[in-house]
């Protein structure tokens, strides 16, 4: 694409032209500039800046080659990236500090809505990465998301950058006059946006439809500008302007071979109309610049130094013109841009918005309070935490000017998130087979924060769960848990070696505990838990209880968690521990203590290789009562049972629960290696030794080892894993399947 440049004489009409379309209602305004009537010191140079997503990128470029050449900007109106770059060059960001920022943000990570593990609340926690497909419930239906992306992690960055003007609501006012352009979603108009809350309607002009939620502005709701108006001339007419320079980095239109994705198929859909409008602004534009972005898309944002390049080298074709426009005008003054702050004087803080219980809770939850000195980093950070806690739906955040104290005020605006879901998890492996679990999730019942969680497992394992938690404080985040959960697993029962036999165990509890998250990556949780279970001969497929016992037992646990993901983790640790204490004298069945003890570390040796380690322990102390059957330890095969996952462990190179015991000492380690993206190859040795009485000692002669080698992907699916094992060598050996998410 080459770059085009129109050159008018600033003495000729510009007629308003009116846009007759029901689909593009754009009106372009009309200005009468004369020569002879404009004083040097009043002409005023606009800019506009074009949307197209990553492509935005080379205004960067084209702005430092604008002040290379002395022209200094008066006005600047954007749209969607457009209205960013611009938005921020109007308050005193320099083209290196854009460029700081474009090449140096996690722009895939401002665009995901997985919230970081350390920051994601127990709820999050209990569903998160199980299930294939999760819906929104609304109404006593089905509904989609407004988005694929709420967007909130972008407003927090915008009023990061936007301090210190939260307080400008005239955007004429700004140290370069800006406007922004957004399309209203009810009646379809472009509207020009230079007044209000600068972060939140530069937000509200990058609301791509579909990609990100709609903003919500006052009564109305508005998404991307560049659908009705992407190349913003008349608005920057509109602001002042004498003499327009547009940047033009929007879609053109493609032949059907380049339509690949349905992004692309989005933004043709729209092209024709847009194209409209980009022609009558191109009409009023004095200089267009455009950059040669079309073999860019809309999400290259990895190619950010390359795209400020491209738009480098297309301002400097128009150089000549350039030049000649500062010759013949002479240089707006000098702006005087407020000085950023690294730290505020917080003298109040104001909470808006959902019901009064959750405004409490993030009160309480805030480590910043008046009268401290914080660094805007820290308040940044903590907004991200306050939403990352899944109790929130939108947070804003505004600094404002405190008359009182000469300090400031943060005013903090949040809605509840409601999280109705339905959801559907599948998965296979060679020891339960097909498994299915239906999910269920619906919060702000009774009151706002909290959380009603059902799930039906339905396979060789059955079980139904439901809980409900409601927090007490956000961050560090802690709550009450109610649990009801029934189940019905088989147990193989082994006899020196051999299979003699299978038991179901049924099982009906209710729990009740209480939890606390600490530095992120910690959950302690204490309650009570009451069990009534019956153990049968596997046959049949009833779920009825006879000859049923019980158990009431005290827990407290701590778990600590550092992956760096779910499925094959290359770095991190993770721990468990729990103890279990019941009594008769309390009205149990049985007296025992147990304690268990599960940690798990990776260890990254190169870029790809990881050192696997896993040290096992889990005791028992009954004073030689006999323990329930599902309450003693086991150890055999490569695949966990996932409702007692703390009292059955992998042994790879043995049968599913081979070894059982009142007590175990299991090891393992090895080496994973990852190839590509989402491939992984493991090499694992373990050991495990069950007994039923605890020794200090750690005879590894009379421990039992297998090994095995295994490949697995990560999908869309889940994790997708075959393992061949054996218990030595010679063998014999086995091959286990393991596809879909763990539950």
């Amino acid at each position: 694409m080459n770059s085009c440049i129109k050159f008018k004489a600033v003495t000729l009409s510009l007629s308003l032209l009116i846009l007759g379309s029901l689909l593009v209602p754009d009106s372009l305004s009309a200005q009468t500039q004369n020569e002879n009537s404009v004083e040097d010191s009043d002409f005023k140079i606009g800019l506009a800046l074009s949307g197209g997503g990553a492509k935005g990128f080379a205004h960067i470029g084209v702005l430092k080659v604008l002040e290379e050449a002395g022209i200094k900007v008066d006005v600047v109106a954007g749209t969607s990236m457009g209205a960013v770059v611009g938005g921020l060059y109007s308050i005193g960001y320099s083209t290196d500090d854009l460029e700081d920022i474009a090449l140096n943000t996690d722009w895939n990570e401002l665009f995901s809505e997985t919230r970081p593990r350390k920051y994601r609340s127990i709820f999050q926690d209990q569903t998160n990465e199980r299930l294939i497909l999760s819906v929104p419930y609304e109404r006593g239906s089905v509904s989609l998301p407004r988005g694929l992306v709420e967007g909130q992690k972008i407003s927090l960055l915008l009023n990061k950058l936007t301090l210190p003007y939260h307080e400008t609501t005239n955007f004429r006012e700004l140290p370069i006059p800006f406007a922004c352009v957004v399309t209203n979603l009810e009646t379809g108009e472009g509207v020009m946006v230079d007044s209000g809350y600068l972060p939140e309607a530069i937000r509200a002009s990058t609301a791509i439809p579909s990609v990100f939620k709609p903003v919500t502005i006052g009564d109305s709701l508005y998404i991307d500008g560049g659908v009705i108006r992407n190349i913003p001339a008349t608005d920057a007419l509109q602001l002042g302007a004498d003499f327009v320079i547009s940047s033009d980095v929007g879609d053109p239109i493609y032949p059907a071979d380049s339509l690949r994705s349905f992004l692309d198929i989005m933004s043709q859909s729209v092209g024709f109309l847009r194209e409209r409008s980009n022609e009558q602004q191109r009409e009023v534009t004095d200089l267009l610049i455009s950059p040669r972005v079309e073999n860019y898309s809309t999400f290259d944002f990895n190619k950010a130094r390359e795209l400020i390049r491209l738009g480098e080298e297309a301002a400097r074709e128009v150089l000549p013109q350039l030049e000649e426009l500062k010759e013949r005008w002479s240089s707006s003054p000098d702006r005087s841009f407020s000085e950023r702050p690294e730290n505020i004087s917080i003298s109040k803080i104001n909470i808006e918005g959902a019901d009064e219980n959750l405004r409490n809770s993030l009160r309480s939850s805030l480590t910043i309070h008046e009268g401290q000195i914080i660094s805007v980093d820290r308040i940044s950070k903590e907004m991200e935490l306050m939403y990352s806690s899944g109790h929130i739906e939108d947070l804003n955040y505004r600094i404002t000017n405190d008359p009182e104290t000469n300090g400031s005020v943060l005013n903090i605006n949040i809605s509840a998130a409601r999280q109705n879901t339905l959801g559907v998890g599948a998965r296979y492996d060679s020891q339960y087979r097909a498994s299915l679990l239906f999910s269920s999730m619906f919060n702000r019942l009774l009151s706002e924060g909290d959380a009603l969680i059902g799930e039906l497992r339905l396979g060789e394992q059955l079980e139904l769960t439901a809980s409900y938690a409601i927090p007490y404080t956000l961050y560090p985040e802690s709550g009450l848990n109610f649990k009801l959960d029934g189940y019905r697993i088989p147990i193989d029962v082994y006899n020196e070696g051999s299979p003699s036999s299978s038991v179901n165990v049924e099982s009906m509890s209710f729990g009740l505990r209480t939890w606390i998250r600490v530095l992120r990556n910690s959950t302690i949780t204490a309650g009570a838990n009451t069990e009534f279970y019956n153990i049968d001969q596997a046959i049949g497929e009833t779920f009825l209880f006879s000859n049923v016992d019980w158990v009431l037992s005290a827990r407290g646990s701590l778990r600590f968690n550092t992956f760096n993901r779910t499925y094959f983790p290359s770095s991190g640790s993770r721990l468990f521990m729990q103890s279990e204490f019941s009594n008769t004298h309390w009205g149990s069945g049985v007296t025992f203590l147990q304690h268990i003890f599960d940690w798990e570390t990776r260890i990254p040796l190169h870029q790809r290789f990881s050192l696997m380690t896993r040290v096992t322990a889990g005791g028992t102390f009954a004073n030689n009562e006999e323990i329930p059957l599902h309450y003693k330890f086991y150890s055999g095969g490569g695949i966990p049972n996932y409702v007692r996952n703390r009292h059955q462990y992998p042994l790879l190179g043995y049968r599913v629960h081979e070894l059982r015991g009142d007590n175990l000492k299991s090891l393992q380690a090895g080496l994973q290696y990852q190839f590509r993206d989402n491939g992984f190859m493991n090499l694992k040795w373990n050991a495990a030794m069950a007994e039923n009485k605890w020794e200090w000692d750690l005879p590894l002669a009379d421990f039992e080892h297998g090994f095995g080698v295994s490949a697995g992907l990560i999908t869309l699916i889940g994790p997708v894993e075959l393992t061949l094992m054996a218990r030595d060598g010679d063998g014999p050996y086995s091959l286990k399947v393991n596809v879909g998410h763990h539950f």
